[in-house]
């Protein structure tokens, strides 16, 4: 069987697979969809359609007070950064909200966390 293996610098180049291969913490290889890596990382993942309170998943969503009035910025960009299990000890699972107001001229920045699961207010942040 060894004498089938390919060596990794010989594999074939590609923008996009199915599968992403690894190894596991006891060292033994697995493969991950491709779906499923994903959705742990950073991306884009809509339009803010209710509540704020709401929106607990890693990524960036977009914000249109057209399709919902989110009572913190107009137009704009919600970042969520969840650090749940990152706190050691069971103390709590941190959450950060960022909203970014980009409506010109009336730029601004608002930020909040949830911690324990009670959010904090927003806080407004200015940069000169």
């Amino acid at each position: 069987m060894a004498d089938d293996d390919i060596k990794m610098n010989s594999f074939a180049q590609a923008t996009d697979a199915a599968y992403i291969y690894a190894e596991s913490s006891n060292g033994s290889q697995v493969k991950i969809k491709k779906s499923d890596l994903l959705s742990s990382l950073f991306q884009g993942r809509g339009d803010v359609t209710s509540n704020l309170d709401d929106y607990t998943t890693t990524g960036f969503y977009g914000i249109n007070g057209g399709i919902y009035n989110t009572g913190v910025v107009s137009y704009g960009m919600l970042l969520v950064f969840n650090g749940t299990g990152v706190a050691g000890g069971g103390l709590g699972n941190p959450i950060v909200q960022i909203a970014f107001n980009g409506y010109h001229p009336a730029v601004a920045m608002k930020i909040r966390v949830s911690w324990t699961d009670k959010w904090s207010d927003w806080k407004s942040v200015t940069l000169t």
